[in-house]
């Protein structure tokens, strides 16, 4: 319990700095930590609230620049039934994300 409490710890002080612009780890490293952390809280079954696998961590801004795109930015994001993706793509390329429910 305290090595999961500890990693928790880490990782949010380390996403506080990446946040802020002074990075202390490199992204591996991040990673790595996030991934043992991930291993012992499956392993114990305990979650805490305030653990990086449990939250979504983003800055809100209220302006965004505008960026045009040389492709189509479309989503899918309620769609239940493969024809409708099969319909939706047509002939296109595409790359599908899936939400990862924890």
């Amino acid at each position: 319990m305290e090595e999961i409490r500890n990693l928790i710890d880490k990782l949010n002080y380390l996403t506080k700095k990446y946040d802020e612009g002074h990075p202390e780890v490199s992204d591996k490293e991040w990673d790595e930590l996030y991934y043992q952390l991930v291993e012992r809280e499956k392993e114990s079954g305990l979650y805490y609230p305030d653990s990086p696998t449990q939250t979504v961590n983003y800055q809100v801004v209220n302006e965004l620049q505008k960026v045009e795109h040389n492709h189509k930015m479309l989503s899918l994001d309620k769609t239940k039934e493969i024809s409708e993706i099969e319909n939706f793509l047509g002939d296109n390329d595409c790359v599908i994300l899936q939400k990862l429910v924890v």
